[in-house]
């Protein structure tokens, strides 16, 4: 971690424009809500508004603590020391504008207020949060706008403000990934096609999982098998053949979660196959339905 990330100005000058950003864009977005009937969505819009706010206070008060020297923050390489009481790892979705990174800990020591207090540091960004409490475990939220905080896991400092002992946190930051329902179709005497599509969240939008596993699987009447690994194209499209016995399939499709985005599985489809004995397939276009 780089103390030019951290330094008690450039957390504030970040805060204060991500603030103003924020608080600008927010509102302009409530009057549009309103002005087109729609003042249930605005009030959402301003109650997100509002826990963000209380994010970047939280954040700032150990910013201001910072710059008074209060406390210290963490050192470039910290040499090895008895930490806090250890965070297990964590993992966040991103599927918005912004992204909740909850981290529980527990502190050792009390500040000189008599609280616990505990600080987030982001190895890239700097202080993401910080959170204080009358016992020594505590939850820290961090709401993090998702067009500056990576997808992937990376190593997160803990501070424990009141002795100054560090502790590390493994943090895995995942975009949120979208299946349609699988299409099933008849192929020929014991083959079924299976199309199914896969999306992962962008600060774009929802765009295609392009090149992604996905993994066909079919009801033993026990357990679910996987029959298939498919592979999407560059669209985010996946499509290949399945051998069957014959008589009704149950079929579903898994994404495994990636490094970078996370699993999903479809709901099931059902469809009925001929059985392999036959000859030929006319036609070879029977529709699945829906489970």
């Amino acid at each position: 971690m780089g103390n030019s990330a951290i330094t008690p100005a450039a957390t504030a000058q970040v805060a204060e424009r991500v603030a103003a950003a924020e608080l600008i864009e927010t509102a302009g977005a409530a009057r549009l809500l309103i002005a087109v009937g729609r003042p249930e969505s605005a009030q959402v819009v301003l109650s997100a508004l509002q826990t963000r706010i209380r994010s970047l206070v939280t954040a700032g008060a150990v910013a201001l603590m910072l710059a008074v020297g209060l406390v210290v923050a963490p050192a470039a390489t910290p040499a090895a020391q008895a930490a806090i009481v250890a965070a297990q790892a964590t993992t966040a979705t991103q599927a918005g504008q912004f992204t909740t990174v909850k981290v529980t800990v527990g502190a050792s020591k009390r500040t000189r207020a008599g609280t616990y207090l505990v600080s987030l540091w982001h190895p890239t960004i700097g202080l993401v949060g910080s959170a204080s409490s009358a016992k020594p475990t505590m939850t820290i939220t961090a709401v993090i706008p998702t067009a500056i905080l990576p997808a992937g896991t990376s190593t997160w400092t803990l501070r424990d403000e009141a002795d100054g002992r560090w502790s590390s946190v493994k943090v895995t930051v995942l975009r949120q990934t979208v299946l349609s329902v699988p299409r099933v179709q008849v192929a020929g005497f014991g083959l079924a096609w299976v199309t199914v599509s896969a999306r992962h969240y962008t600060t774009a939008g929802y765009r295609g999982s392009a090149y992604s596993p996905v993994l066909v699987q079919r009801w033993t009447g026990t357990s679910w098998r996987t029959v298939r690994t498919l592979t999407t194209d560059a669209s985010g499209t996946a499509t290949g053949i399945i051998t069957s016995a014959g008589g009704t399939e149950r079929i579903r499709v898994v994404r495994p979660v990636g490094a970078t985005v996370t699993g999903a599985t479809t709901g099931t489809v059902t469809a009925q196959v001929p059985a392999p004995a036959g000859e030929g397939c006319i036609p070879c276009s029977l529709p699945a339905q829906g489970a």
